[in-house]
């Protein structure tokens, strides 16, 4: 890969998670500076410079990358922002690895499915409804459902409905949370059986299957909100059955809409029937997964993405031929949910080892 040394990178948003960000930027060699309209915001705290220049104001985020003369714009986790970016790197003529349209389409949960049904790969079953609920629509709906904002991301605004009653109530709940007024009404899944998270990484053109995970969820948690992550367990025990029946109809479907760059993950959900995808992120996801694969096989995807963003290089061919979903090792994602305070302690880590 090309050396970063001296390269200077802001960073578009300072959440928790944009810690990642500046930590690797920093061990990499690269200068930090962080952004967004938060005073306290976490990434703020450890990077290099900091300012208080919304996101959202693409004219102020120009200005300041000018000013600051840094080398690339870098944004991931979130999907509301990843536009955000893409259009300032348009302005500055800086690497982004997304087109417009393909955010759109990688983003918006009813265009995703609609692109995998003309590739042959499954997806979760929906159903049709509008405000007027027409007795023709009800009765074709089977209960449970899950109704999602098309255009949301982290689980907001998703309502889970065993009944007719709770579908027209959540469903103008739901509603709120869609900038384009646009649902989804799906099948509650089964999850009994773990889900399935799919990873893979796009170098000049070549789209790449980096890991495949499978995904548990809580199961005494609030029934009527969306199941909450508990762990990913990888690889997956259904590897070797999707790269035969998936892997090559899930690469030409994403080739078909020109990706170049970048990396994505999908979640599916798996029963009887075998893998259902439901939605994906055209970015980096907020499980962090890139910390475990690249325990494993030395390929890290977030540093893969800021190299990108520094010099339009996403992977030499040394580190695309470590791209290997087939691990040599396990590897677990642990989610502990708590509730907001200070950690005291942590015990029996070496049991878990």
């Amino acid at each position: 890969m090309l050396k970063l040394n001296g390269k200077r990178l802001l960073i578009s948003g300072g959440p928790a998670l944009a810690c990642d960000i500046v930590n690797k930027a920093r061990e990499l060699g690269v200068y930090t500076i962080v952004t967004d309209w938060y005073e306290d915001s976490p990434a703020k705290k450890i990077a290099d410079e900091s300012y208080m220049v919304s996101t959202a104001d693409i004219d102020e985020m120009v200005k300041l990358a000018k000013d600051k003369k840094v080398d690339g714009v870098f944004t991931s986790f979130i999907d509301s922002n990843l536009q955000n970016v893409r259009k300032i790197c348009e302005r500055l003529n800086f690497p982004f690895y997304a087109t417009e349209e393909q955010l759109e389409i990688t983003m918006d949960k009813y265009k995703f499915k609609q692109l995998c049904r003309e590739h042959g790969v499954p997806v979760v079953k929906e159903f049709y409804i509008n405000e007027e609920f027409n007795n023709e629509d009800l009765k074709n709906i089977e209960f449970p459902v899950i109704l999602k904002p098309v255009d949301n991301s982290g689980s907001r605004g998703i309502v889970i409905c065993k009944d007719e009653e709770e579908l027209k109530k959540g469903y103008y709940k739901s509603l709120s949370f869609s900038k384009k007024k646009l649902l989804l009404i799906e099948k509650y899944m089964d999850l009994s059986k773990p889900g399935v998270n799919i990873e893979y990484v796009i170098c000049d053109g070549e789209v790449i299957l980096s890991a495949v995970g499978d995904l548990y969820v809580y199961k005494d948690g609030n029934p009527s909100l969306a199941p909450l992550t508990a762990a990913v367990f990888y690889p997956s025990k259904r590897l070797d059955e999707y790269i035969k029946n998936l892997d090559e109809k899930v690469r030409n479907m994403f080739k078909s809409i020109g990706l170049k760059n970048g990396v994505l993950y999908i979640q599916s959900f798996y029963d009887e029937d075998g893998f259902h995808f439901y939605e994906m992120g055209y970015r980096l996801g907020g499980g962090q997964s890139y910390n475990i694969i690249s325990k494993i096989n030395e390929v890290n995807h977030l540093e893969m993405l800021i190299n990108h963003s520094l010099t339009g290089v996403m992977c030499d061919k040394n580190t695309k031929n470590k791209i290997n979903p087939k691990f040599s090792k396990v590897g677990l994602g642990l989610f502990l949910l708590i509730n907001p305070g200070k950690i005291n302690k942590i015990i029996n880590l070496e049991k878990i080892k």
